[in-house]
């Protein structure tokens, strides 16, 4: 029996830590088990006070063969220093990176000792595919497609793997190796109120091409069958006591006939659930139809990733939303009691100072509930980190990635009245939405105190 100890790491550098269940490794872990008898533990280190010495003491107690350690840039940092200690451990484990971080950047990763290999891309049969080598021995690592390793003072990189295509034989998340009511009491993404809740992708990848994603998970749309989703929504409520359901998905409304008929099952099997959007849903392709089901089966908040008012940078993004669609979304889920948070991105490169005000305004003008003006922030492996290269020394370690606190302005206005225009957007925004937040009920849906907080820390 091997033993793996999955980790996802946190970020002390971030302007404020948030910790939703590591989904990634809680499907890796079912692939895990599913393949043989392993004895696979997950640890998140963003539920614990002293998360490294937490970290490293499960580590020596359980004395596993292997550690794998899923992470985003931000957290790199806190990545070599866990390997580091893990190494140090009177038993050290084989460390495997995963995750945006190293299939953004694998050179970088490897190029520390304590980490012996990285999984690139999806790692559901890729990381199965090396615990089954390290067991038995038989075959070699190059014949792993999606693995980076070292080899003869060489970064060796196998082909990629292929994308899973059958969404619906992965096995569910493995929820019996977390606890839900850490996650309850814990800060959630986009601020949404705390609840018993458990995060789900009904989908992975879009086909859409925006510069900044990391595209982890590829280019094409890739669906679970609405049954299954169901199936899984079914098993949280009923088994799982869970109130509130996360859809984490890239772009969840691409189809707007299987969105529906999601909803139709959610209804129809009598689950009662709340359902949110943290990550978003695509605005200009939302209709008054799907809305109005969306908010029967439980849907009370979403994202709206609107990026930029401007309709030149939409094209030089690559979003290309449809902004007055969006406008005409962003209308219908007030009307409909959905409370919905505006994100947008200020300081893309080449962006003027009246694109930057045109994005402030079209927040302001807008019946959002709430807003929050991200600085653009380019990540290695993305074609949005090419474009800035040439203004690209003025970022900081990745692990000062944080889009809240991030100092850099890669757009033609001076620093300081980038920043100035930032401040006042908050400003501007919050002062005309605050009556329509506690006229709309909107505050209910959301942690208010801490959208509050958060926006007066990025003001100050």
């Amino acid at each position: 029996m091997t033993k793996i100890l999955l980790i996802k790491p946190t970020s002390g550098n971030a302007a404020h830590i948030q910790a939703s269940p590591p989904l990634g490794l809680m499907y890796l872990a079912s692939a895990l088990k599913r393949q043989g008898d392993h004895d696979v533990r997950v640890l998140d280190m963003r539920l614990h006070a002293d998360p490294m010495s937490y970290a490293l003491k499960t580590a020596r107690d359980m004395a596993p063969g292997i550690a794998g350690i899923s992470a985003f840039s931000l957290e790199s940092y806190t990545v070599h220093e866990l390997a580091a200690g893990l190494k140090a451990l009177p038993k050290p484990p084989m460390v495997i990176a995963g995750g945006p971080y190293p299939t953004s950047g694998p050179e970088d990763v490897l190029s520390d000792p304590n980490i012996d290999l990285a999984v690139l891309g999806e790692g559901e049969e890729t990381f199965p595919a090396v615990v089954r080598f390290l067991e038995t021995g038989q075959g070699r690592l190059e014949d792993i497609p999606g693995l980076a390793f070292r080899r003869d003072g060489k970064i060796i990189k196998t082909p990629p793997a292929l994308e899973i295509q059958n969404m619906d034989a992965l096995s569910f998340p493995a929820w019996d190796l977390i606890d839900i009511n850490a996650y309850a009491k814990a800060e959630r993404f986009a601020n949404v109120r705390k609840n018993r809740y458990m995060p789900v992708f009904t989908s992975r990848s879009c086909p859409y091409q925006c510069i900044y994603c990391h595209r982890i998970f590829g280019k094409g749309f890739r669906p679970r069958s609405p049954e299954n989703v169901a199936d899984e929504i079914e098993a949280l409520v009923r088994r799982h006591g869970v109130r509130e359901i996360e859809i984490v998905d890239d772009i969840f409304n691409l189809n707007a006939e299987r969105a529906e008929a999601i909803c139709d099952l959610i209804i129809n099997r009598g689950l009662k659930i709340k359902i949110s959007f943290p990550n978003a849903m695509r605005a200009d392709l939302l209709n008054l139809r799907l809305l109005k089901k969306l908010k029967k089966a439980g849907v009370h908040f979403s994202g709206i990733a609107v990026e930029t008012g401007s309709p030149r940078l939409q094209k030089l993004i690559k979003k290309n939303l449809d902004l007055k669609k969006v406008n005409e979304a962003i209308n219908m889920a007030f009307d409909l009691g959905i409370t919905t948070v505006g994100f947008f991105m200020l300081g893309f490169p080449t962006e003027t100072r009246d694109e930057l005000l045109a994005t402030v305004d079209f927040a302001c003008q807008s019946r959002l509930n709430f807003a929050t003006f991200f600085v653009v922030t380019p990540f290695e492996g993305t074609p949005l980190y090419d474009l800035c290269l040439p203004k690209l020394s003025k970022m900081g370690a990745p692990e000062d990635m944080d889009y809240h606190r991030n100092a850099c302005n890669f757009s033609e206005i001076p620093d300081e009245e980038f920043f100035r225009i930032r401040r006042q957007a908050y400003r501007r925004f919050y002062s005309k939405a605050f009556s329509r937040i506690i006229l709309s009920g909107a505050y209910q849906d959301v942690s208010l105190f801490q959208i509050l907080r958060l926006s007066a820390l990025r003001v100050l």
